[in-house]
């Protein structure tokens, strides 16, 4: 179901970086993932959803106790005069957000420029395990629509209508891609293609499962 609804929301959104989850509030050690160019093979370990601030316990689609193998948001960046990065309410929980508001106003103006930069961004952030260091667990935090889009997509099984179980514990697959640099414009980032999948070895170690984060404990959520 959760591969499903990823799948059908691929488009959504735009790629930049996110910023409002809180790791300094996070008891422990956080190790982040940053792929080079070239081929790399992941575990994505899943983990427990804790609170009512998980989009999906706020829309009534997961509950606390259940698990989840991405933390799917929005972001608007370069907000007041300290430019800071903001979860938008209206895409990450469907609740009135004064800045979509505020870019909304502004079009009625004819300041397009000026709203597209208050433009949310669709951010994914994962548990995952490089098996370049097997058995260390790793925050891979990235734009939704070059990594998670891709990824669902190679996923889905189309004769079938399923998905992949890439996420399982016990069952799942180990992750291959290349990632590449890429310049748009002025802008240089990362992109991520030919995904496949391949049986692991051995299941995720409890270690890992014991030691993922709960990103909706970490949410830096706006009043």
């Amino acid at each position: 179901k959760r591969y499903s609804s990823s799948y059908g929301s691929r488009d959504g959104g735009s790629s930049s970086k996110g910023g409002v989850i809180n790791y300094r509030n996070y008891d422990g050690e956080v190790t982040f993932f940053s792929p080079t160019e070239g081929k790399h093979r992941i575990n994505i370990i899943p983990y427990i959803i804790k609170s009512k601030n998980h989009p999906l316990v706020k829309r009534g689609e997961a509950e606390i106790g259940e698990q989840d193998y991405i933390m799917d948001f929005y972001v608007h960046r370069g907000v007041g005069p300290s430019e800071k990065s903001v979860l938008c309410l209206k895409n990450t929980y469907g609740k009135p957000c004064p800045i979509c508001e505020y870019a909304a106003s502004l079009r009625k103006k004819g300041k397009e420029e000026e709203a597209k930069a208050l433009k949310p961004s669709r951010r994914a952030a994962y548990n995952i395990e490089d098996l370049k260091e097997p058995g260390k667990l790793k925050v891979f935090e990235t734009s939704h629509y070059l990594f998670e889009k891709e990824l669902i997509e190679e996923a889905r099984d189309d004769e079938e209508g399923g998905f992949i179980d890439f996420a399982d514990p016990e069952e799942g697959m180990e992750i291959k891609f290349r990632a590449s640099k890429t310049t748009k414009g002025n802008m240089e980032f990362t992109e991520f293609k030919s995904f496949a999948f391949e049986d692991r070895d051995e299941p995720i170690s409890k270690e890992l499962l014991d030691a993922a984060i709960s990103f909706d404990e970490l949410l830096t959520v706006p009043t």
